[in-house]
């Protein structure tokens, strides 16, 4: 009798076990984490978490990114959820960069996506997109991934299609496309990570317009343990345990050479941080006031500010730079601040420059690149006292619905989207902008997102052709040959107004082996990636500069009928 007893004390306590045993194994299944570091030209530069969740109908995947050394968006977080067969129930990404945030989300209801994006101070939206049921996929996201391997069939190998809703990332601008997909196995590689040997199978991912995608996929459970793209140096490595990296402030070289000081000054309600850089000399120096294009951008514009700073401080300006509204130290909302706020900005700065015993205030010049084209030629319409202008990659928008279509035809034939895509992101569009300019608050609610209206209005009511042609001071218009954001013919169009109108001083010159911001993008592993201008382009902007901003200012001539003042000669590369 004792020795049963024993024996059901010991079949009870291994149910036991087994049960707890069993449970934590249910709880693995349902639920993983995944970690995986960012390495970019050799040098790690944040971390992606990733986790797992099962339910009973549906599948879970979130994942946090913490870019650190990145360029702009240092953090994002994505959320899919879907049904146990993959098919997209909804999707959610943000990004944040500068403490602003940005976010682009899917809802899924039968055979039909709706979606609603939130972005530089404006938003994008389109319903009952009729796309049958498939998973989402971002390149930008490898969140998105995971579920599309986990549906590879890895007994067949070779090439498999997937139906996908590809989220066309960077531009929240526009809703997903309707593409196919495909990975193709190639070959079975034991790789090295950390000092685990682990089995995986090597899979190539190409699509048009994008980089060509390696995958290595562990052969025990189907985990990603490694994605490279070589041809943006970029690759992320499967790690057991969460890195601690961190980005160190950069650095202006040739500081020494000049002074370079924190400052403030208020805008309307807002109160703007900036870094004012003049040289170090008992005189009164010319200025110029850098202005960023779309994104929460800092002063530093991604290096670009910098780099354009220094250079121009050891040749004899002042330079001020200053954070957008909402965005580093500035106060504000980044996202309902609209091109008059970015205008009044300007002008605000110049009145603060004006204060400033070091500035000449007759010689204030303001540099814009890509969409800060736009809130400078308000500006300039503005003040009189803006006495010259360069335009870096402008991007203008002189018919809100016509350029916007224009530029979504121009995007899709970059990628050679389908036509049916075309028209349904045209439909996007003029149904967004439509919203806008029948609300009568500054914001809506869509899809439970709060949506700012004003910066759309703004836009709308810009006549952006007549304030160029209003433009009277020198103008400098620079162009990338090889910019793929800002479409080459707007360089072109704002010389043809400058010349319609009869302003006698503007000069376009053209950089064939340039892109977008006119340089090289760094990355030493140790500070933020930046944007370091080509030399030839600053010494182009000097060269003007110097002649458009003389020590000694032309004499104004008396004629007949009126005073001229004699513009300051062009040149050009």
């Amino acid at each position: 009798m004792g020795r049963f007893r024993v024996f059901v004390t010991l079949c009870f306590i291994a149910c036991i076990i087994l049960f707890i045993a069993t449970f934590f194994y249910l709880d693995k299944e349902r639920h993983g984490t995944y970690y995986y570091t960012v390495i970019k030209d050799g040098y790690e530069i944040g971390t992606i978490t990733i986790d797992k969740y099962y339910t009973e109908d549906r599948a879970i995947y979130k994942s946090v990114s913490n870019i650190p050394l990145a360029g702009l968006y240092t953090e994002c977080n994505d959320r899919i959820d879907m049904d146990r067969k993959h098919n997209l129930i909804s999707f959610l990404s943000e990004r944040t960069a500068n403490g602003a945030t940005e976010s682009y989300y899917l809802a899924s209801s039968k055979e039909s996506v709706s979606f609603v994006s939130i972005y530089n101070g404006e938003f994008a939206f389109l319903d009952n997109y009729i796309v049958n049921k498939r998973p989402v996929f971002s390149f930008e996201s490898p969140l998105t991934y995971m579920p599309l391997i986990e549906s590879y069939d890895f007994r067949t190998g070779a090439s498999q299609g997937f139906s996908v809703l590809l989220c066309p990332f960077p531009d929240f601008s526009l809703p997903p496309v309707k593409v196919t997909i495909a990975f193709t196995s190639i070959l079975d590689e034991y790789l090295k990570i950390e000092r685990r040997k682990i089995k995986t199978e090597k899979l190539i991912l190409r699509l048009k317009g994008y980089p060509q995608i390696n995958f290595w996929v562990a052969k025990s459970d189907r985990t990603i343990m490694k994605m490279e793209m070589p041809s943006e140096g970029l690759s992320i490595l499967r790690a057991f345990s969460l890195k601690n990296i961190a980005a160190k402030a950069p650095v202006m070289a040739g500081e020494p050479e000049y002074h370079s000081k924190d400052v403030s000054f208020k805008s309307k309600e807002a109160d703007l941080s900036g870094t004012l850089c003049y040289p170090k000399k008992d005189a009164k120096f010319p200025a110029i006031i850098l202005v960023w294009g779309a994104g929460p951008q800092d002063k530093d514009y991604q290096g670009f500010f910098m780099s354009m700073a220094d250079f121009l401080a050891k040749n004899g300006y002042a330079v001020l730079r200053f954070d957008k509204e909402g965005v580093g130290g500035s106060s504000g909302n980044f996202q309902s601040a609209a091109m008059s706020d970015y205008a009044d900005d300007i002008c605000a700065s110049i009145d603060f420059l004006a204060s400033q015993k070091e500035i000449d205030p007759a010689r204030i010049a303001v540099l814009s690149h890509a969409a800060g084209s736009m809130y400078a030629l308000k500006a300039m319409n503005k003040r009189s006292d803006i006495r010259a202008s360069i335009f870096m990659a402008p991007y203008v928008v002189f018919n809100s619905e016509d350029d916007r279509v224009k530029r979504l035809k121009w995007i899709a034939l970059k990628f050679d989207w389908p036509e049916e895509y075309v028209k349904n992101a045209t439909r996007a569009v003029l149904l967004t902008l439509d919203m806008a300019k029948r609300s009568d608050r500054n914001w809506i609610t869509v899809l439970g997102k709060r949506c700012f209206t004003v910066g759309l209005r703004d836009e709308m009511g810009s006549k952006c052709a007549d304030l160029v042609r209003n433009i009277k001071a020198p103008v400098l218009i620079l162009q990338g040959k090889q910019d793929d954001r800002s479409p080459m013919e707007t360089a072109s169009d704002i010389d043809k107004l400058l010349t319609e109108s009869g302003n006698q001083s503007h000069t376009l010159t053209y950089f064939s082996y340039l892109g977008h911001f006119f340089g090289t993008r760094t990355n030493d592993g140790i500070h933020r990636q930046a944007y370091v201008i080509d030399k030839e382009v600053l010494d182009t902007i000097k060269k003007w500069l110097d002649k458009t901003l003389p020590e000694k200012l032309p004499e104004t001539l008396t004629e007949p009928g009126g005073e001229k003042e004699m513009a300051p000669p062009d040149i050009s590369v």
